[in-house]
């Protein structure tokens, strides 16, 4: 359990240090230095929500590891977040705040969806491919380029202004959105394996 709890707030640590450099970055280029997070995730075998859900069967391990990597992927995130708030906030860092205030939950929910499946296409393709740090930057790119909602990248955004009770419910739908997307892939894509046998 420790290990499990240890190798998730790690990964929220690497996700909101993501969030950090690609601020600073130049707008051309943060999409792509943004995926250091995940390459800094997959080489420590931490433990990512979104990595994770869309191969995770809760009716084999239920909902308890699932829940703390969630949890502590958030808690890693909103960890980055505070050092963050010493610093003046980037104008790309503002814009993406007030995108994601604006956003309606409902749009929320749609647009994790999409995320989802490219984070399980990442992590799904990168244990099959050689070339799985392109792989990874090219979907990670994709996500921050299209303004995809990320659950452990929005919980790092949305802490630099401080959690409140919309924050909450804007990460269970971007949660539940994750999981949605990278599930549908992985029942797509174990269809066609069938298909094929």
């Amino acid at each position: 359990m420790g290990k499990l709890i240890s190798k998730s707030y790690l990964a929220g640590l690497s996700i909101g240090m993501a969030g950090i450099i690609s601020s600073y970055a130049m707008p051309a280029v943060a999409p792509f230095v943004f995926a250091i997070g995940l390459l800094i995730v997959i080489l420590g075998d931490f433990n990512l929500y979104t990595g994770k859900i869309g191969t995770y069967s809760i009716k084999e391990k239920g909902l308890l590891d699932i829940s703390l990597i969630l949890i502590f992927n958030i808690v890693g995130a909103w960890t980055v977040a505070q050092y963050f708030k010493l610093y003046p906030i980037t104008d790309s860092l503002q814009i993406a705040l007030q995108y994601k205030n604006n956003q309606s939950f409902t749009q929320v929910f749609f647009s994790s969806i999409f995320c989802g499946i490219l984070m399980y296409t990442a992590v799904t393709l990168s244990q099959k491919s050689k070339s799985r740090e392109i792989i990874v930057i090219l979907a990670v790119s994709a996500f921050i380029i299209a303004k995809f909602n990320h659950s452990i990248a929005d919980s790092f955004y949305l802490s630099i202004d401080g959690i409140n009770l919309h924050d909450i419910v804007f990460l269970f739908y971007a949660a539940l959105g994750n999981a949605f997307g990278a599930k549908l892939l992985h029942y797509i894509s174990n269809l066609k394996i069938e298909e094929h046998t």
